[in-house]
């Protein structure tokens, strides 16, 4: 095969132009969601490369192991396989699961995970995690006028959180997606840290 010999370098830079774009997204998303008193730099992101069908589009999740008083925080960013079928979803989901249902940490994943409270993706993340807008749950997407609830912030586990707060900001320019402020306190013996 001539082309093993001869890459032709624009055409490997399109075909990962997708995976790239989305462990981007995954990293903004693990960034914004860190507290203003975390000053670390993040020297420990790992992508986890998401299953998808053939000609889908690859999909990622980023972990970053975060140091809050003196506790290890695993953070987890994605964003799930948007097509009308729930195959990549339910297997993207499961893999997630699996990945980090071991970690021995306290754990926060967020993320545009295009399905809707009780779909079969979000079926298959309530058997681990917990949902942080459980009390208030409003739909984010489109932010034009928001009809449907994808986004979400999940915990685990649960005896190391508290939900203090979830809110959807109503903010139709910045995104097609409504922004979802959640609050958690994670608990300590005694103190909890926001």
């Amino acid at each position: 095969m001539p082309q093993k010999r001869n890459p032709d370098y624009a055409e490997l830079v399109r075909a990962r132009a997708g995976t790239v774009h989305g462990c981007l997204l995954s990293v903004l998303a693990i960034c914004k969601a860190l507290p203003y008193s975390y000053n670390r730099d993040l020297q420990e992101v790992t992508p986890h490369l998401l299953p998808a069908a053939p000609g889908h589009e690859p999909r990622c999740a980023l972990s970053v192991e975060v140091r809050i008083a003196g506790r290890a925080i695993l953070f987890i960013g994605t964003h799930l396989d948007h097509t009308r079928g729930d195959a990549d979803r339910v297997q993207q989901a499961h893999t997630i699961t699996r990945l980090f249902a071991d970690s021995g940490v306290p754990m926060i994943l967020a993320g545009d995970l295009n399905d809707v409270p009780g779909g079969p993706s979000n079926l298959v993340f309530m058997g681990m995690w917990h949902d942080a807008a459980a009390a208030n749950p409003s739909p984010t997407f489109p932010s034009g006028g928001p009809e449907r609830r994808i986004d979400y912030v999940f915990y685990h586990p649960a005896e190391a959180w508290q939900a203090v707060r979830s809110e959807v900001i109503a903010e139709p320019l910045a995104s097609d997606h409504c922004p979802l402020l959640s609050v958690l306190r994670l608990r300590d013996e005694g103190a909890g840290h926001e």
